[in-house]
């Protein structure tokens, strides 16, 4: 913080993290490393950004130890799955951090790397997705390449598209759904990652078919440590004055996209199915938290009503969620 306060205009992230810190971290749940409050108010005089933050945040813990913490498991404990953390460890164990617990470190050392993702979504949020060569290259999504300079640390994974897994025609899983996974699901978590697809099926082979599909994918590519659960979509399970599920879109706990058609966005050729906008947010921003906190709160509403049904039963129909319907973010 103290170099963040002094080197503020260093660079478009420096700028970038300092206004974010300032204007739109409400309301988040702060530790920091004074003993008290007595040293925290001391700290504001050489520092403003301390005085300007003492009121924005629902709730001060205090802790001496916090850089020695944050390297063992027991910290973790009582942490949510939305961290940023701003430290004075090196470049190489802030990144050692990101891969193993799927949070956000940023340090001076490695500001730049960190958080030019981030920097990158607050300021290009919308996206075309269209191969137009007349439109602005910044703004034009013309590949899924272009998720991969948007993606950020990750423990969790949810999926919500109810033609995501059709894999017919000119939307094949190998163009779209796996080359997502497999930007997305590469990791070296200390837990596995949840990984969760919402979507339709029509029977309960086409859901435990698709489940074994995109289990092949992920061993076949070597990627390994991932919880995987397939959950269908059913009107017909919505709770009583239940809003709906609409948005096709992706979860993680960091950021949330929104797609205003299926994620089937490309053919094999590479050319794009249809013209639609893609919406990139970061969920840690004050004016973004809330449109996450609705779309979680409404899946986990959702699922939490959904049971399987016993093997034995006549009923055509007796799998609603494959293995399991767990996810960090419910």
């Amino acid at each position: 913080m103290d170099t963040l306060f002094v080197e503020s205009d260093a660079n478009e992230c420096s700028q970038d993290l300092y206004k974010f810190v300032l204007e739109e971290s409400f309301g988040m749940r702060l530790i920091c490393d004074f003993a008290s409050l007595s040293e925290y108010r001391e700290a504001m005089i050489d520092n403003p950004m301390w005085e300007l933050l003492i009121d924005k945040f629902d709730k001060i813990e205090y802790n001496v130890n916090l850089e020695g913490d944050v390297l063992t498991d027991r910290f973790y404990e009582s942490l949510w799955e939305q961290n940023l953390f701003l430290l004075t460890l090196n470049e190489d164990v802030c990144n050692e951090l990101s891969c193993a617990r799927g949070y956000i470190y940023v340090s001076s050392a490695n500001i730049e790397k960190a958080w030019n993702p981030i920097k990158l979504i607050r300021e290009n949020s919308t996206l075309k997705v269209t191969q137009d060569k007349n439109f602005p290259t910044e703004l034009k999504f013309d590949s899924w390449e272009k998720l991969k300079e948007r993606i950020l640390p990750l423990t969790s994974l949810i999926i919500f598209d109810r033609y995501i897994l059709c894999d017919n025609s000119n939307q094949k899983l190998k163009d779209n759904l796996f080359v997502v996974l497999k930007m997305f699901c590469i990791n070296k978590l200390t837990k596995p990652l949840n990984l969760t697809i919402i979507s339709e099926f029509d029977s309960d082979y086409q859901l435990k078919n698709a489940y074994q599909k995109i289990q092949e994918f992920l061993a076949q590519n070597g990627i390994e440590n991932v919880s995987l659960s397939l959950i269908d979509h059913d009107k017909g399970k919505y709770p009583v004055d239940f809003e709906g599920l609409h948005s096709r879109q992706i979860l993680t706990n960091n950021i949330r996209i929104k797609c205003e058609d299926s994620f089937n966005l490309f053919k094999a050729n590479g050319k794009v199915n249809n013209d639609a906008d893609i919406h990139f947010k970061f969920n840690l921003s004050n004016k973004n938290h809330p449109f996450f906190e609705k779309e979680i709160n409404h899946l986990k509403r959702y699922v939490g009503r959904l049971n399987n049904v016993d093997e034995s039963s006549t009923l055509a129909r007796k799998t609603y969620y494959y293995r399991d319907k767990v996810n960090y973010l419910f």
